[in-house]
């Protein structure tokens, strides 16, 4: 099975992909999605933040907006919005994998977009 990345979707200057998350216990529950997409929102601002003061550059490219959604206990959708336009190295892709790593620390993900989680290892969190 080859690791494939959500499709794009274009809206806008903006870009949305949607990722699958199968999690080995019940993740989540219903009220709790919105905080979780902005604590994953707020954690990739402050990687914006900290490279802006450390390298005095503008890395508004890489604010991101984070959306939750349940669709079985055990089973996520996580919608990731960003810009990809003046991006610099890898910050897209930094943007697009804190919210699962935040996820699999916390619940650990045995799927990701079908893929068993040996496939995404180095990407997933450290556990």
């Amino acid at each position: 099975m080859t690791l494939e990345y959500p499709a794009i979707v274009e809206h806008g200057e903006r870009r949305i992909r949607r990722w699958t998350l199968l999690l080995s216990s019940p993740g989540p529950i219903e009220q709790d999605l919105e905080q979780l997409g902005l604590v994953c929102q707020t954690s990739i601002e402050m990687l914006r933040r900290s490279a802006h003061v450390g390298l005095a550059r503008d890395f508004s490219v890489f604010a991101a907006t984070v959306k939750v959604r349940r669709h079985t206990p055990t089973e996520l959708e996580v919608e990731v919005e960003y810009s990809p336009h003046g991006a610099i190295g890898d910050c897209v892709l930094t943007a697009l994998w804190i919210p699962i790593q935040i996820i699999d620390a916390i619940w650990r993900v045995e799927r990701l977009q079908g893929a068993e989680r040996a496939r995404w290892r180095p990407f997933l969190s450290r556990h």
